[in-house]
């Protein structure tokens, strides 16, 4: 969820749980997210890096800030980090909301920082209607016990990659691109060949319509 600090244009900004294993989840995933060592990217111990830019800082703070605010659960994370070594750089913590509304910005836009937000369904249809409730779609992720209902899902999702227990695997040979407000057009793949192709139609009537009034002329010999 965190990779690159969450400046990527794939990177995960919500979880979508179901609330019968919402508990369970998030306390595995907040326990895994406060081991996070944050730090100089150039250290093999490093696990998340700094944000590109104080003023990408500031939108990440005002996002967290706005979180605080509409009275999402703040369940780790959320702090600027100074000394030791982090005021060399613009470091803010792994964060995660819980509770967050689908509809709101936490939930709606995209932020380019270690932000995550929660939020949890009820059954497979509910899921799915969250997932798709967005303006962009460029990935999802879909984990699931059961394979084929995964797949369902999957198909469901209205994003241009989704993975199935798995996250930000991009093979070459696939294909890169979304749907709604992710871009036009697809990347690498067989696909993403064609932007640098020129592509030609040639037509040839056989029925002769064309030729014949009030299309054309016949031309006698």
């Amino acid at each position: 969820m965190f990779r690159n600090a969450g400046q990527a244009c794939g990177a995960t900004t919500r979880l979508l749980v179901q609330e019968g294993i919402h508990k369970r989840f998030l306390d595995a995933v907040i326990d895994l997210t406060r081991k996070i060592e944050v730090g100089d990217p150039s250290k093999p111990t490093t696990d998340m890096g700094p944000l590109i830019s104080q003023n990408q800082e500031r939108v990440v703070q005002d996002y967290i800030l706005y979180g605080v605010d509409q009275g999402f659960r703040l369940v780790t994370g959320g702090h600027k980090l100074s000394g030791d070594g982090w005021d060399n750089g613009y470091y803010v913590e792994p964060t995660i909301f819980d509770g967050v509304d689908n509809a709101s910005r936490l939930g709606q836009e995209e932020i380019f920082g270690p932000v995550v937000a929660v939020t949890t369904f009820r059954d497979e249809a509910e899921a799915i209607e969250l997932a798709n409730a967005v303006d962009f779609g460029l990935v999802a992720g879909v984990w699931s016990a059961d394979y084929p209902r995964a797949m369902r899902v999957a198909r469901r999702i209205r994003a241009g990659t989704v993975w199935i227990w798995d996250n930000y695997a991009q093979p070459v040979e696939g294909i890169w691109g979304g749907y709604k407000q992710s871009g036009m057009g697809r990347e690498l793949g067989y696909h993403g060949l064609n932007d640098f192709l020129e592509i030609k139609q040639i037509f040839t009537d056989g029925t002769g319509l064309a030729m014949k009034p009030p299309y054309g002329q016949v031309i006698k010999g």
